[in-house]
């Protein structure tokens, strides 16, 4: 594996955040620490450019859309993830968000969508993106329904991820 990107919404890989208005320094976890910090930055589309000649397949799973944005009062947006959700990390106020299945969210997508395309094609990497679009499991081996923090449902997402 050369790069992993985890945490990061297409949205907010395309509509980076000044680093400088957050603290990091209250997560333990090296590999939290770093994703939430690709996340404000935005660095997916760098890491691609950089790095296209090192990938044989690039890997993309949509279950990060579905926890949405969070627009930041300084500019630029970040997946609201529960470490962005953590007390008194953030210098700036954080605005309204963009919720997944809203059209105003998909409109958000569609434009992040575009830009990932042109990153792709510009290092020639198109064919080498393998979408997993795998449906949020309705159950799990013990019959039991998916936690989810905010209490939806799969079909929450299964149904809106389509479009």
């Amino acid at each position: 594996m050369a790069h992993y990107v985890a945490r990061q919404s297409l949205i907010s890989a395309y509509r980076p955040a000044a680093k400088k208005h957050f603290n990091f320094n209250f997560i333990s976890s090296s590999f939290q620490r770093r994703m939430l910090v690709g996340d404000v930055e935005s660095s997916l589309p760098k890491l691609l450019v950089e790095h296209a000649d090192d990938y044989d397949i690039i890997v993309w799973d949509m279950m990060v859309e579905r926890l949405g944005v969070r627009k930041v009062s300084t500019g630029g947006m970040v997946t609201r993830n529960v470490d962005h959700a953590a007390a008194g990390h953030t210098a700036v106020k954080m605005g309204g968000f963009y919720d997944f299945g809203t059209d105003a969210h998909f409109t958000q997508w569609v434009w992040a969508f575009d830009r990932f395309m042109e990153t792709l094609d510009q290092v020639g990497a198109r064919e080498k993106l393998v979408v997993n679009a795998t449906s949020w499991a309705s159950v799990d081996i013990y019959g039991m329904l998916p936690y989810d923090p905010e209490g939806r449902s799969p079909e929450w997402f299964n149904d809106p991820i389509q479009r």
